[in-house]
């Protein structure tokens, strides 16, 4: 049986509450088995207040309207068929069918699903802000709850440009607004009373230029004070979080946005680390913090962070160089990743391009590394190249690559990319080290200036260089290059071009082998296997050359002279008779200059030689025009007016040169030029000539002395001249060092005694020997002596040295004796 009604009202109640809860009317209704059938039903539901409180929204009723609906009047229940509409006051819903339950106040639905929530203008109009659609709905009106069970997408409308994370400066006149579009395959849960949107399974949200993907997304919304846009305050979004921005990516389990502070935090979990990819970089780490207000992030915790400069292609490699003291951080050109650990944190500031680590910071680049406390490196503005780079804390550089590892040690490096310049300081009473193979500098300031291949210590330090070990097969010599050691109190500069140069200035000392040199002033010239070529010392100019004694029992140039009977007298010696051991050369120049090799010293400005034993000095030599040891070939050569002070015995002459053999012990010396040799008590003798030469056995023990051309001795009681003068010297028992055996005048020979009578004698030979103390006077045809009033002539006359008393040998001619015409 059938009932038509026309103008159908019926009211439904919730008997346990007794009240009405909906009104149900229709332009005509059918009952047929208790089911009324209603055409273009309206349904009223009354949202009535949770627990007396009134609600957010402020409706009293929610309007349903359908093409025709079926009331169930017993059990409370009206299904809604063709083009239904439930409106409230400020959304829409839009489905095809719904169900809507009086017991629990539900709309339900499995057809697709448009949900539209409005917002009203200042002047009353309304417009969306979200709109919902997908399919499949369950509403709970108790609750203010509304689902959409799969397939959502919802659009936020008019959403405040800070949804997210940091963006760049928008232009000028562009919208501060913008819609956020997102999808989810699982069901989306609108809790109306707590303005809050949740989406789940394979979320995916989409705003301007940024995208987020997760399983998970929360959303709270509001609206801004004075403001009719609806506002995201706080975001939620969990497992496998993927947002994407300008190229930006980051990654993790959990992100967190605050829409009030401007900041997001994506975290890990299980041990897999939160990320963020750039353009620039790849970076790890626990806690990511993203800070929209002054435009950074922030990772706390250890991290990782990868690096790759992605500039122009680094230019053709150019020609070989020396291997030079030059050192970076990173190699720019190599087109090799960068990657930087940390256990404190990492701070990146966007618009500076500014990325600083703390803790433990390794930096770490194919074979080379870089560790430190703190590290700060700034990008340029494009991000694909690196700026500065500044390190600080306990700064250690390692680099293997190259024929020879390089390894840095400081408090603190600064590195101007632009100019590649690099900068490292000492902390306060500690040294930089600086070692490149087996070279060091040590100070408390060090630059590099990369660009001009300049190294500069603007304050004291020490440099080391030692020879790289050579190849197999060089021979030993090849293997001995000595190192050189240099101590500085004012600057030093290292310039590393294809001959490398390096300058020091205040009070340098300079060390290598057994040599140490020291002046205002220092510079040492390179070559392409950072040994030593030469070493020039200007200003105060000093070099010690050290000798081994204890080992070598070498002896020294110059020397105490021996005691003894002389051509001038009582306890006289010859020039250079004999050498004592010292320990050191000494030689002190305005600029001394060493080439190595030959081994080679020498001086354009004068200077001066002295053999010193401890402090004591046992010889010098002075001259002040050119000077050169040459230990190459064993040779010594002073020039311009030479000085030779030995023991108290004086030597000068125009050139002097020696020769020693390879432990310093001399074999030979001449004089040129000049030649006056004499000592300086009272009444010693003096000898001057053109040119002398010394001749010496083993162990620098003189042998012979030569004396040419123009050959004088002189002392307060004789002159003897000749034009060749040879002095034999030997050992004697009880003697340290040989004394004179033997002396020979030849050519042109003149002997004369000043005393009260006048003694003079002249031929063509003399000859002195330690045995009998007498001179032999020989000529050809025959000698003279005069004394008085008398001239004696032979062939050969005997003089009695200390007396200058005459006598002829055994069997001689008789004796001619002259009166001279003259004589008075």
């Amino acid at each position: 049986m059938e009932t038509a009604l026309l103008k159908f009202t019926s009211v439904l109640h919730d008997h346990e509450r007794d009240r009405e809860e909906a009104v149900v009317e229709g332009d005509r209704a059918v009952l047929r088995d208790k089911i009324y059938d209603v055409l273009l039903p309206i349904v009223l539901v009354n949202l009535w207040p949770a627990d007396g409180e009134p609600l957010d929204v402020e409706l009293e009723k929610v309007r349903v309207k359908a093409e025709r609906a079926e009331l169930d009047e017993e059990h409370g229940v009206v299904k809604l068929f063709g083009d239904v509409t439930a409106t409230g006051e400020d959304f829409q819903i839009l489905t095809d069918s719904v169900v809507y339950r009086v017991t629990d106040r539900s709309l339900t639905s499995n057809d697709p699903v448009r949900l539209q929530k409005d917002t009203t203008d200042a002047e009353g109009n309304r417009k969306p802000a979200l709109v919902v659609m997908g399919r499949g709905m369950a509403v709970d009106l108790r609750m203010g709850h509304m689902t959409i069970l799969e397939e959502v997408e919802a659009r936020l409308h008019g959403v405040s440009e800070d949804f997210l994370a940091a963006e760049l400066e928008e232009p000028d006149g562009a919208e501060d607004t913008r819609d956020v579009v997102i999808t989810s395959k699982g069901r989306l849960l609108y809790e109306h009373l707590a303005h809050k949107v949740s989406f789940a399974d394979h979320v995916h949200v989409l705003s301007g230029e940024r995208e987020l993907g997760c399983d998970q997304l929360t959303i709270l919304l509001g609206e801004s004070e004075g403001s009719d846009r609806l506002e995201v305050s706080d975001i939620v979004a969990t497992g496998g979080v993927e947002l994407n921005y300008l190229h930006q990516v980051a990654r993790g389990q959990k992100l967190e946005w605050h829409n009030v502070t401007q900041t997001g935090v994506l975290t890990g979990e299980d041990g897999r680390p939160a990320s963020m990819t750039t353009p620039e970089f790849e970076m790890a780490g626990g806690r990511l913090t993203f800070y929209r207000v002054n435009d950074r992030f922030h990772a706390e915790g250890p991290g990782t962070l990868r690096w790759k400069a992605t500039g122009p292609e680094p230019a053709a490699e150019a020609p070989a160089q020396v291997e030079a003291w030059g050192v970076g951080p990173l190699d720019l050109s190599s087109g090799q990743p960068v990657r930087i650990s940390w256990q404190s944190s990492m701070t990146y500031h966007v618009a500076e391009r500014i990325a600083s680590f703390q803790g433990q910071v390794v930096a770490h680049q194919q074979s080379s590394s870089l560790a430190c406390e703190q590290l700060a490196l700034t990008l340029e503005p494009d991000g694909g190249q690196i700026q500065k780079v500044e390190a600080g804390g306990g700064v250690c550089m390692h680099d293997e690559t190259g024929e020879q590892g390089r390894e840095v040690l400081c408090d603190r490096l600064v590195w101007d990319a632009r100019k590649d310049r690099i900068e490292l300081i000492a902390a306060e009473g500690q040294t930089v080290s600086v070692a490149v193979g087996p070279h060091t500098i040590t100070s408390r300031d060090v630059v590099f200036n990369n660009a001009d291949r300049v190294l500069e210590c603007p304050v004291a330090g020490r440099l080391a260089v030692r020879s790289s070990p050579r190849p197999e097969g060089l021979g030993a010599e090849a293997a001995e290059a000595e190192p050189i050691e240099v101590v500085w109190q004012d600057r030093m500069s290292f310039h590393q071009q294809a001959a490398p140069q390096a300058s020091f200035s205040g009070q340098v000392a300079a060390s290598r082998g057994n040599h140490v040199m020291k002046g205002d002033r220092l510079r040492v010239e390179f070559n392409a296997d950072m040994e030593p070529l030469t070493i020039v010392a200007t200003g105060n100019a000093v070099l010690d050359v050290l000798a081994e004694l204890a080992e070598t029992g070498r002896a020294l140039p110059v020397g105490r002279a021996s005691e003894g009977a002389a051509p001038g007298g009582e306890a006289a010696a010859a020039p250079g008779t004999a050498s004592v051991e010292g320990e050191r050369w000494h030689l002190d120049s305005q600029e001394l200059v060493i080439e190595i090799p030959p081994e080679l010293i020498r001086s354009q400005t004068g200077g001066s030689l002295s053999v010193l034993r401890g402090e004591a000095t046992t010889g010098a030599i002075a001259c002040e025009g050119a000077l050169l040891l040459d230990f190459a070939q064993n040779v010594a050569r002073f020039s311009g007016n030479v000085n030779a002070e030995v023991s108290g015995t004086l030597l000068r002459s125009d050139d002097l040169k020696l020769d020693f053999d390879d432990a310093r012990n001399l074999r030979h010396i001449w004089a040129e030029g000049n030649v006056r040799f004499a000592q300086q008590r009272e009444g010693a003798w003096q000898l001057e000539c053109d040119s002398a030469e010394a001749i010496f056995a083993a162990q620098s023990e003189l042998r012979e002395v030569i004396a040419r051309s123009s050959v004088e001795v002189r002392d307060e009681r004789r002159v003897l001249t000749s034009q060749l003068m040879q002095l034999f010297l030997g050992k004697v028992e009880g003697e340290p060092q040989p004394v004179l055996q033997r002396a020979v005048w030849q050519e042109d020979v003149l002997i004369s005694y000043v005393q009260d009578e006048r003694i003079e004698g002249a031929g063509d030979r003399l000859e002195w020997t330690r045995d009998d103390d007498t001179y032999v006077l020989t000529g050809d045809p025959q000698a003279s002596l005069r004394r008085g009033a008398l001239m004696v002539l032979n062939d050969k006359i005997l003089v009695d040295r200390p007396s200058g008393r005459l006598s002829l040998p055994p069997g001689a001619r008789p004796v001619r004796t002259v009166v001279p015409e003259n004589f008075d």
